[in-house]
């Protein structure tokens, strides 16, 4: 009775029961929540912010961790008094604060928003600790990640979640210098998921492309050359699997236009102004 009761209520009520006492933190912990999209963003002064969308368009939750003048941590939420914490750290009650809603085994999360620059090194630091504790449980079935950002973060949330939910990922944004090193040291990973997309320039190669099993992806890079594409697109026709979809772009100087293109594929040639 008492989980299903629980079952009904939202995620802030969930964590006020879970804190009323023993037993109830104990059912709370035991009934499944699914959480549709969560956010961290990295804020300037060393501010965090944390979003929680249980209802899209419904129940957002939006917390930030900021620092205050006195040397502790001032936060801010919608519709509350702000509230100073004495002696701490920004980034240390943002990471407490998205342990407690959002990395427990009960919870898993739809997609995980990760805009974190890299200038706050604490956040780096204390992120990747939190992420790597044997009791946490990182169940994300859908990562959206914001580059440049410190691509060793990047890789160490790919391989710490568990891999039984994470079926999706799309990188936006802007290339980091040097290229997005996608594919290398982590293709067992990549090669697991159902839908791919790479907004800026990667390091990717025809036989990378060929040994994904995404029927969805959409990837750019310099390195892909005409024979890519024919295979592709006898592979996508022979399968005929329902919602397939790839989209390829390379160096302007490849032409792939030779390439027989059967009904349903097109060659879109894109022309983009250096300034």
């Amino acid at each position: 009775m008492q989980q299903m009761l629980v079952d009904n209520c939202d995620l802030i009520t969930r964590s006020k029961l879970s804190a009323s006492s023993h037993l109830m933190k104990n059912v709370v912990a035991s009934t499944k929540l699914f959480i549709p999209c969560v956010k961290l963003k990295e804020l300037t002064d060393e501010g965090v912010l944390v979003k929680l969308t249980v209802k899209l368009f419904k129940d957002e939750y939006t917390v930030k961790f900021k620092k205050d003048n006195s040397g502790g941590t001032r936060i801010y939420q919608a519709f509350k008094k702000e509230t100073v914490l004495p002696d701490t750290s920004p980034v240390k009650e943002a990471m407490n604060f998205f342990e407690r809603m959002c990395l427990q085994k009960n919870i898993t999360i739809g997609q995980l928003q990760i805009d974190v620059v890299g200038k706050n090194e604490e956040l780096k630091k204390q992120f990747e600790e939190l992420i790597q504790k044997k009791n946490i449980h990182l169940k994300i079935k859908y990562i959206y990640w914001y580059s440049p950002g410190p691509i060793d973060l990047f890789w160490k949330i790919m391989e710490v979640s568990d891999k039984i939910h994470l079926k999706e990922l799309k990188v936006v944004g802007k290339t980091p210098e040097g290229g997005f090193n996608l594919f290398g040291e982590h293709d067992e990973i990549l090669n697991k998921l159902e839908k791919i997309e790479v907004e800026c320039d990667t390091n990717a190669k025809d036989e990378n492309i060929r040994s994904l099993k995404a029927s969805f992806f959409s990837l750019k890079s310099p390195h892909f050359t005409p024979e890519l594409a024919s295979h592709l697109i006898e592979k996508f026709t022979n399968e005929r699997s329902k919602g397939s979809n790839f989209h390829i772009e390379t160096s302007p100087n490849q032409d792939i236009g030779s390439s027989s293109i059967p009904r349903g594929f097109e060659i879109q040639k894109v022309f983009r102004n250096s300034m």
